[in-house]
């Protein structure tokens, strides 16, 4: 969690999650002369971010007074999508902001509704 804003009625947190999802059930073993002959993937193609292991996301989620969860929303993404700062614009209407690979930022903005 890096964030959160607090109103009479609920807390809204705002942060990044990471998951762990194997895209193979075992490890390959590589005999010597495979080692030799690797050639590592392109860290320039896309296919790369695929590959990974890793399931990085940001996330909101939305607590009521007595820290009951009442709603939530992962953004799964490859990208390393994290929400930092979250700001009530105006009633049940707020900003959330973050970044993506680092130097890209993002923004989410979102009403809450009546549910308390």
């Amino acid at each position: 969690m890096y964030d959160f804003e607090a109103t009479p009625d609920r807390f809204i947190l705002v942060g990044s999650s990471m998951g762990f999802a194997p895209t193979a059930v075992t490890t390959k073993v590589m005999t010597l002369e495979q080692l030799r002959n690797y050639k590592p993937h392109d860290l320039g193609d896309d296919s790369v971010w695929e590959q990974s292991e890793e399931r990085p996301g940001a996330f909101i989620l939305v607590l009521g007074r007595d820290g009951v969860p009442r709603r939530d929303r992962v953004f799964l993404d490859l990208r390393y999508r994290r929400l930092v700062r979250i700001e009530a614009d105006s009633g049940n209407r707020f900003i959330a902001a973050g970044s993506a690979l680092g130097e890209r930022g993002w923004v989410v903005d979102f009403r809450l509704g009546g549910q308390k």
